[in-house]
Formats: C-alpha cells, structure tokens, sequence
C-alpha cells in the first residue's frame, strides 16, 4: 500500500525516522520499522536507539541516523540479525511492507533464507516465492 498518511504520532526511540522529519511523507510501513525495533528490543532488553541516553533529542538523532548495531556476545543467527536490519531500512522506499516482512519470516522459518530475503527486497513477491516452494513439495 502506497498510500501516504498525516497524523506524526510515536514513542521515541521506537518510530520510524519519516515519522520525525515534520515534511517527509510516510505510509503504512513505519510499522515495519516499528516491529524491527520492537523484535531488537525483545531480543536484547534495550531499544536500539535509546541505548546510552534518555535525551529525546539524541534519540531522534539516532532515530535518523539509523545505525544498527548488535551486542558483539550476540547468539543471534545472521538470517535474524538480517532480517532485523532489512525491517529497520532507514529509506521507506526500500522497507518490505508489513506482508512482505510477514512472508518473508515464515520463508525463514523454514530454512528457507534465499527465497526470504528475494522477498524481502522486491525481487520477487511472496506468490512466486510460495508457488517455487509448493513445486519442491514432494
């Protein structure tokens, strides 16, 4: 959905960066953004851009900024830390929708990383990765 949206509402440190810039317009995939620092969160016990300050200001800079980063004694695969970094693509052009970033963490799910991140990045859609997937089905 391209669908573009007004109302700048958020929790620092937990919206998206288009949300913070007053004339960027944004659609329905800031909630991507969201889940990806909700999932950081869960994970790890801290929001990726609240971590060291509690200065609103300095959250939105790191909001903007977009840096993301992981604990380096992480036990996290490097298919999860992807998928995290992919669902906080700071550009929302580039961000998978909600139901792409939904499709794209079933095809994770089960072992299936390649057709995941095609899905994830646009190069192909979840119909075409789920009708490959139903062929190879014995």
């Amino acid at each position: 959905d391209t669908a573009t949206m007004d109302l700048r509402t958020g929790t620092p440190g937990f919206c998206a960066p288009e949300l913070i810039t007053p004339d960027e317009p944004y659609g329905k995939n800031v909630d991507v953004f969201s889940a990806g620092v909700l999932l950081y969160y869960m994970l790890f016990g801290e929001s990726l851009f609240v971590i060291g300050t509690r200065n609103q200001g300095e959250i939105f800079q790191k909001t903007l900024a977009c840096q993301v980063t992981f604990p380096d004694d992480t036990q996290l695969s490097r298919h999860a830390r992807r998928f995290i970094q992919i669902l906080l693509t700071r550009d929302p052009e580039n961000r998978p929708t909600s139901s792409g970033a939904l499709e794209a963490a079933k095809l994770l799910h089960i072992g299936r990383v390649e057709h995941a991140a095609m899905v994830l990045t646009g190069e192909v859609d979840w119909q075409d990765a789920e009708g490959e997937l139903l062929a190879n089905v014995e």
